[in-house]
């Protein structure tokens, strides 16, 4: 329990100290709607590379070696589709970020230590590896990426027709914050009481 509680506070803390960079971004450096909105769909992207190296790495049964093998790439497949219509969308709407786009890399860079943290801590040191497969694994980032970005997308809708306002877009970057933890403590709580059965 003591264990669970440290890979929580861990991965929870990196997952807030890399939204925080956003936040500077719209405080600070001025980015507007669509910079915020490129760099959340961004993150769908790395949320897309751990997720494969998850199905590469699990060891759970009963998942055979002919799905774990083709699994893991018919996803990349999948869900690269889905990224790319979404990042269509997403540029078609809010545009292309031309200012600041280092800092916005940066962000992304941050945002995808975070999510390696939470990779190590709970699937690699967590012991999730051995509890989950491939088919496990294929359709768990989607739930939590449609919610996020409905929210996303609704709250950058609101903050391009108030202009982008600094404080609706700081609203906004709380918000998903909250959504994030929320979910991602759902996510591993509910893998904890799966280990328990």
């Amino acid at each position: 329990m003591e264990n669970t509680l440290r890979r929580h506070r861990l991965s929870g803390g990196a997952l807030v100290i890399s939204n925080l960079f956003p936040l500077v971004g719209v405080l600070v450096l001025g980015w507007d709607a669509g910079a915020l909105i490129f760099l959340y769909w961004a993150e769908n992207l790395v949320i897309g590379f751990y997720n494969y190296c998850k199905m590469l790495a699990a060891r759970g049964k009963p998942a055979s070696r002919v799905s774990r093998w083709f699994l893991p790439h018919f996803f990349l497949l999948h869900y690269g589709i889905f990224t790319a219509v979404h990042g269509v969308f997403v540029l078609t709407l809010f545009g292309r970020p031309l200012d600041n786009l280092e800092w916005v890399g940066l962000s992304a860079l941050f945002l995808f230590l975070s999510h390696g943290v939470s990779f190590w801590t709970h699937f690699l040191r967590g012991g999730e590896r051995q509890r989950l497969n491939a088919e496990d694994l294929f359709i768990q980032p989607y739930p939590r990426v449609v919610v996020m970005h409905i929210t996303i997308l609704a709250g950058g809708f609101l903050a391009m027709t108030l202009d982008s306002p600094p404080v609706a877009l700081a609203v906004l970057v709380a918000l998903k914050i909250i959504i994030d933890m929320l979910l991602h403590l759902r996510e591993h709580k509910k893998l904890h009481k799966k280990r328990q059965i």
